[in-house]
């Protein structure tokens, strides 16, 4: 270690995992592990002008795209022999519209484009993109992470279908189109990929140009693990990380908890290290290991909020995560302004609750720390691995999820009684349904979000509860009747039987004894 080195404060020694978030392209630097997979990908990328890297949630695809592909193209003799524009978006509910966006952010501060023009077609695109290589010599490459957004927020028998086949069908000309200098890249998580069947033609793009990511080998694990420490001038335990490499073991998924522990250890380590002493387990061992390092960060963060932010923090999760189908775990990235429509709550105190999951060293939600937030901000979770390990946001998650069947289920009961096939809600159903109600108290934003017949629905909840309560009402005025009745009936036959006492033979020897 250098004189400078050793100099440093522990303030200035930067942490050099980034936890649950991908790497970033300017930590290129701190990236190892796969840097002999790069030139496969690349020579596909030659091949076909497009490559699609598949992977399970967690190996890392959005790091190698950023950490390993990006940096070998952008030198001058990387292997495509060519000198490129990247631009990169997630696809959201809207992808049209976000590869319009940023082509016409990247576009207009080259200054090759006016104001006006729209990249939602295949023309414009291409056009745009003959004119600036003529220019710069440039191809573009336009990089789609998490592909499979998608098909999370795009059903079937749903306008959008038409939009993403539209937008799928561009991406297959500009790949077709060998005139075109367009080529790209799409990270998708492989449980997904059985959706992109729908699109036979971009099917067949993923089968003739698909990279499965690999899992990690030991040593490439090894590497990532010591690889940073060393480029930061510290040095770690041997035990340390032969306990994190044994801890990890075959899975896939633990490698965002890995550096999210990773990330956790070090900053430990920077309070109490002496000298230069290396990163050791007491340091792992106090930030819960690798498998409570998670959960144990993001109950403390949350614990640090006041009741009321507490439950805008729940509501916050509930609106960026769900369950979709089969089950299945999702982020659903939602912007500030329809999280505050969605879950009842202002923009300035969600604003307040995402700053804190977001500070340098919690690396829990996006944009990262350092982004400004403003009302048409995206918020998302770092990673998948977050939903499956914070116990607090695997039982909102379950919550949400039963709250959205109920709602569902009403929803459906609704559409009937209006197409004549069903009749008003009874209980115990109607009792549910308006304990769901009163539990959950549903905007209309989040109700249109999950079934776009809110009003309808909510109607027809209401006029079954009215219903119910006039025929209770006539239940029990109906009862009260009966027991007047009864007691009338009652008093007749109490009369008639003295009457009857009275003029009986033993009636009359009575009475005038008495």
């Amino acid at each position: 270690m250098s004189n400078t080195e050793n100099n440093m404060t522990n303030k200035e020694m930067l942490n050099p995992f980034p936890g649950l978030r991908p790497f970033k392209q300017k930590e290129s630097h701190l990236f190892f592990g796969r840097e002999d997979q790069v030139c496969e990908v690349l020579r596909k990328l030659i091949i076909n002008k497009f490559v699609g890297i598949v992977g399970d949630s967690g190996i890392g695809k959005s790091s190698f795209v950023n950490c390993g592909i990006f940096p070998k193209l952008k030198q001058d003799d990387n292997e495509t022999k060519d000198m490129w524009n990247i631009v990169s978006f997630r696809p959201g509910e809207d992808p049209l519209n976000e590869m319009s966006n940023v082509l016409h952010s990247f576009y207009s501060k080259v200054g090759l484009i006016s104001s006006d023009i729209d990249f939602k077609t295949y023309e414009a695109i291409a056009n745009t993109a003959k004119e600036s290589f003529q220019k710069d010599k440039r191809k573009l490459l336009i990089y789609i992470d998490q592909f499979e957004e998608i098909f999370r927020f795009n059903k079937d028998n749903d306008e959008k279908s038409k939009k993403i086949e539209h937008f799928i069908n561009i991406i297959i000309k500009l790949m077709r189109e060998t005139e075109d200098p367009v080529s790209f890249i799409i990270t998708i998580r492989s449980d997904f990929i059985g959706d992109c069947s729908r699109y036979p033609v971009f099917t067949q793009a993923i089968n003739d140009s698909q990279f499965l990511i690999p899992q990690m080998t030991r040593a490439e694990k090894r590497s990532a693990i010591v690889g940073p420490v060393e480029v930061m001038g510290a040095k770690i335990e041997e035990e340390l990380v032969d306990t994190i490499l044994d801890s990890i073991g075959d899975r896939h998924d633990q490698l965002p908890l890995m550096q999210h522990s990773l990330m956790r250890t070090w900053d430990h380590w920077l309070t109490i290290k002496v000298g230069n002493e290396p990163i050791g387990l007491t340091s792992y061992n106090a930030i819960g290991g690798m498998e409570k390092a998670l959960s144990v960060h993001a109950n403390e963060i949350f614990n640090e909020l006041n009741e009321e932010k507490k439950k805008i923090c729940e509501r916050l999760f509930k609106c960026i995560t769900e369950k979709g189908v089969e089950g299945r775990s999702v982020r659903r990235p939602t912007r500030i302004k329809e999280i505050a429509k969605i879950s009842n709550a202002n923009k300035e105190d969600i604003k307040v609750v995402v700053e804190h999951f977001r500070k340098p060293g919690r690396t829990l939600l996006t944009p990262a720390s350092g982004v400004e937030l403003d009302e048409n901000s995206i918020i998302d979770i770092s990673h998948e691995s977050f939903m499956r390990i914070w116990e607090v946001l695997v039982e909102w998650l379950e919550e949400e999820h039963e709250a959205i069947k109920e709602y569902l289920r009403i929803s459906e009961a609704a559409e009937m009684h209006q197409l004549g096939k069903g009749g008003l809600m009874k209980s115990p159903e109607l009792q549910m349904a308006l304990n769901w109600q009163q539990q959950n108290n549903p905007s209309k934003d989040w109700g249109i979000r999950h079934h776009k017949a809110y009003d309808r629905t909510m109607q027809f909840l209401a006029f079954s509860e009215k219903k119910f309560i006039q025929e209770q009402r006539l239940k029990e005025k109906m009862q009260k009747l009966r027991i007047a009745v009864f007691k009338i009936i009652a008093i007749g036959f109490g009369f008639g039987a003295l009457i009857a006492m009275t003029f009986s033979p033993i009636g009359e020897e009575l009475f005038f004894r008495g």
